[in-house]
């Protein structure tokens, strides 16, 4: 049975699946806007993964529109068609998007703790209990998670750098910015540098906010520019965070090397076009939850 990037047996018989799975959790842990596509070439490859048709129920949920629930269900009925060749730890993956589905978000985040109890390393179960236990507003319950997973992990391991800037945002929504400030930097470390495309600065904290975009400070290869991706990128940073017509306080510089970018768009040179404009928002938008600067 092969096995995804953290060693933990996955029930797909095929290996484009099996690659395709771990994208979509890589993605995903980025906020790639890719990561449907992931996805779905997991499903094509073998649509009675059950675990996939798990994360293609767990995706429409994190919408939290209850227009989804209705196709979570649908995905909830596919992979129990094919839970009998499944592992235990997909089988309670399933429960949990079966209570989530029934409303029961209580029982859904116990069920990934009861998985990370026996494996840690589940970073999908850890990255949804912490998603919901922020979204339920209960930063001890986010801090004790990541306290009970992080002893498991090391710097080697894929997604550490989401565990740790999941840990700084704990920290830090529980007040104790003396421990926060640590795990954010070091995630900054790790994930600020991807596919040849580097992003540093400081992302303001949601309540430094103002009425206009004035405030949000953008460089490319050290020159300043006014672009509407980047804005939107940024935008898309706060957007959980922040009222639609508020605009968080940030300064950023992005490097990447001058093939990848079009500086030539606009007569003033203030606009530009990335070749790969997703790689360029994927890095940006997890700004806030990553902690670029503690600020």
């Amino acid at each position: 049975m092969p096995a995804d990037l953290h060693g933990l047996p996955i029930s797909t018989a095929s290996p484009e699946a099996a690659a395709a799975f771990e994208r979509t959790l890589l993605a995903y842990f980025k906020y790639r806007v890719d990561t449907p596509k992931h996805l779905a070439a997991a499903l094509e490859a073998d649509e009675d993964f059950a675990l996939a048709q798990v994360l293609r129920g767990y995706f429409l949920l994190l919408a939290f529109n209850q227009n989804q629930v209705a196709a979570a269900a649908e995905a909830a009925r596919a992979a129990k068609k094919s839970i009998a060749r499944a592992t235990e730890r997909e089988k309670q993956h399933l429960g949990a998007l079966e209570c989530w589905i029934a409303g029961d978000l209580d029982r859904t985040i116990a069920i990934w703790e009861e998985i990370l109890a026996e494996h840690p390393r589940d970073v999908l179960a850890f990255r949804l209990a912490h998603f919901n236990n922020f979204w339920l507003g209960r930063p001890e319950a986010m801090r004790a998670s990541v306290d009970r997973v992080e002893p498991h992990w090391g710097r080697a391991l894929p997604g550490y750098g989401t565990l740790l800037a999941c840990k700084c945002f704990a920290y830090e929504e529980c007040g104790e910015y003396a421990s926060a400030e640590p795990a954010g930097r070091s995630a900054v470390e790790i994930d600020a540098e991807r596919e040849g495309i580097r992003v540093s600065g400081f992302a303001g904290l949601p309540t430094f906010n103002r009425g206009s975009a004035q405030h949000q400070y953008l460089f490319v290869n050290g020159r300043p520019v006014r672009d509407r991706l980047l804005h939107g990128a940024v935008r898309g940073a706060y957007q959980d965070l922040l009222a639609s017509d508020r605009h968080p306080a940030v300064a950023l510089f992005l490097e990447l090397p001058a093939e990848l970018v079009d500086v030539n768009v606009h007569p003033m040179k203030n606009e530009v076009r990335f070749r790969d404009a997703g790689s360029v928002r994927g890095l940006i938008v997890p700004i806030r939850k990553h902690n670029l600067a503690m600020h």
